[in-house]
């Protein structure tokens, strides 16, 4: 639960950071948009030195924090996603020693045979292949075993009934106390 509990709020300053990135990414490329539409040679020519030197200084400016705020954007979720990898495959280890435990015969044929089942089943691959929690891995390959067990019990031969032969007439009574009267 204390795990749980430190994930959540991961995942919520994750989430805060990046509507903060994104919010400071559009600023900066709304302060930049004036300036990329703008004919730099054409404004040289129609405008004085100082007036020019102030736009290119504005521009290249606005460029740099656009630059700026993309690169490390970049750097921030290259790292972030790195460590979601680190996590992952870290969860997949205590994973696979779990299942060792309670599987009988666990190995990378069976984990592939339950995550084709899944997909089979209509889940998306790349969310399959990001499962690592060892219960759904376990619930995953009990309704795999349950359906492979339905197809055998539905493949069974039918068995063909015996025609018993019937009389149309029935005995009479006369004849079958002789009979018996005869054994007696």
């Amino acid at each position: 639960q204390l795990v749980a509990e430190q994930r959540k709020q991961a995942e919520e300053n994750i989430g805060k950071t990046n509507v903060v990135l994104q919010k400071l990414i559009e600023k900066a490329e709304a302060k930049w948009k004036p300036y990329s539409e703008v004919d730099m040679l054409l404004a040289s020519k129609t405008m004085d030195d100082a007036e020019f030197s102030q736009l290119r200084l504005e521009a290249q400016q606005a460029s740099d924090d656009l630059r700026f705020l993309t690169e490390e954007a970049n750097q921030y979720y290259g790292e972030l996603q790195q460590q979601q990898q680190a996590a992952l495959q870290e969860q997949a280890q205590e994973a696979v020693k779990v299942l060792e435990k309670d599987i009988p015969d666990w190995n990378n044929k069976l984990y592939d045979d339950i995550r084709s089942y899944a997909v089979a089943q209509g889940l998306p691959e790349d969310q399959v292949n990001t499962y690592v929690d060892p219960v759904v891995i376990k619930i995953l390959h009990k309704a795999r075993l349950f359906d492979q067990a339905k197809q055998v019990t539905t493949t069974k031969k039918k068995r063909v009934a015996k025609k018993v032969l019937k009389t149309t007439k029935a005995p009479s009574l006369e004849a079958s106390e002789r009979a018996r009267k005869q054994k007696a």
